[in-house]
Parts: structure tokens; C-alpha cells; sequence
């Protein structure tokens, strides 16, 4: 997932930078920032494939739905196909030549 990476990479980036810092006579402690940072990234990434999971769960039940509809028909003998077996499984010869 390259989405997800580029936040990898940004959290790692932030890791690697110096937490406290002295400019001139001020000690700067950007902790706080940090974990902020991070604690997004992590946050951004967990809903990011929470809904990649939710978008191909959906999808997978669309398509066992639609299997489970074409069983349906073919067994009340609304579908005639001649690539099917009378005992209402698929021929695997009928799909060699996708």
C-alpha cells in the first residue's frame, strides 16, 4: 500500500529528529509535538485500512451474493447454459479458453 507507506515513512522520519534542541538560550522540547505526530500517523493508517476492509468485505459479499442468485436460478431451472453439467457444477473446460 503506498499510502499507507508515505505515513511509515513520515512517522519514521520523526522518530529519527531530535526531541529537545538548544537554539541560542532557548531549549526547545518538541516531544509533545512528536507524539502527536505519530500518534496521527498511526491513527490515519488504522481508518485507512479499516476502510479498505470494509470496501473488499463489500465487494466479496456483493459477489457471493450474485453466486448465490445464479445457484438459485439455475437450480430452479431459470438459466439455461450449455457450458453447465446437469449436476449444476461448472465446467472446468469452459473456462480454459478465458
Amino acid at each position: 500500500m503506498i499510502v499507507c507507506d508515505r505515513y511509515t515513512e513520515v512517522a519514521n522520519n520523526v522518530q529519527m529528529q531530535e526531541t529537545i534542541l538548544t537554539i541560542q538560550y532557548v531549549l526547545l522540547d518538541s516531544s509533545p509535538l512528536k507524539f502527536a505526530i505519530l500518534a496521527h500517523c498511526q491513527e490515519w493508517q488504522n481508518k485507512f485500512t479499516g476502510l479498505l476492509y470494509e470496501i473488499a468485505t463489500s465487494s466479496l459479499n456483493d459477489v457471493n451474493s450474485y453466486i448465490d442468485t445464479m445457484k438459485d436460478k439455475y437450480v430452479n431451472g431459470a438459466v439455461e447454459d450449455s457450458r453447465l453439467r446437469p449436476s449444476g457444477q461448472l465446467s472446468l473446460s469452459s473456462f480454459r479458453g478465458r
